[in-house]
């Protein structure tokens, strides 16, 4: 989504959730509106699918091309190991990875502000716009990090930022990639249906 922005004046931008995209989930409902900013944030700091989804359809136009250019920012990044088959992160038999590779990923996307910004916050307030409704409506996410939202026994002071997705549901397979830095360096991990 970043790669594609003219300039980060567009994460002002408004994104309407239509039908299809409404059926996703419970998050956006059909009509509304966030801007790109803030369902960044929500996908980044709640992991939410919806969100994902709205920006792949803003950037690319389809989800199908955005999913190609996903693939493409794979191979440009020299992964040999990843293939992706939504925007979402859900569980599709034909997408794959390894934990090399999400590494990879999670280290280049850590090299963007905006993603850096949003990994590291423990929750995020965003503002969804019905066009007939008077006032927004406030819909809050609170992070996938465990390592940031935890109690101070299992807090980490030194994680930057990281995120916690499940692959598929039914079978609550985990993927956590979180980033630390101490002392100057940095460390990357990975746990995949750990």
């Amino acid at each position: 989504v970043l790669d594609n922005m003219y300039d980060d004046g567009e994460l002002k931008n408004k994104v309407e959730t239509g039908e299809k995209i409404a059926a996703y989930g419970d998050t956006f409902k059909q009509g509304e509106s966030a801007s790109v900013g803030d369902l960044l944030n929500a996908m980044l700091v709640g992991g939410d699918v919806q969100a994902a989804e709205l920006l792949a359809k803003y950037s690319a136009s389809s989800r199908d091309i955005f999913v190609n250019e996903m693939n493409s920012k794979c191979m440009e990044l020299g992964l040999m190991d990843t293939f992706f088959k939504n925007a979402g992160g859900r569980y599709d038999i034909g997408a794959y990875s390894t934990a090399a590779d999400l590494a990879v990923i999670t280290q280049a996307a850590y090299r963007y502000q905006v993603i850096k910004d949003a990994l590291a916050k423990k929750s995020v307030t965003i503002a969804v716009v019905e066009k007939k409704a008077k006032k927004p409506r406030e819909i809050e996410f609170v992070s996938t990090n465990p390592l940031l939202t935890s109690n101070e026994t299992t807090e980490y002071k030194y994680v930057k930022g990281g995120i916690l997705g499940l692959a598929d549901e039914s079978v609550n397979a985990a993927q956590f990639a979180a980033i630390a830095t101490k002392d100057d360096m940095q460390m990357i991990v990975v746990l995949m249906d750990s």
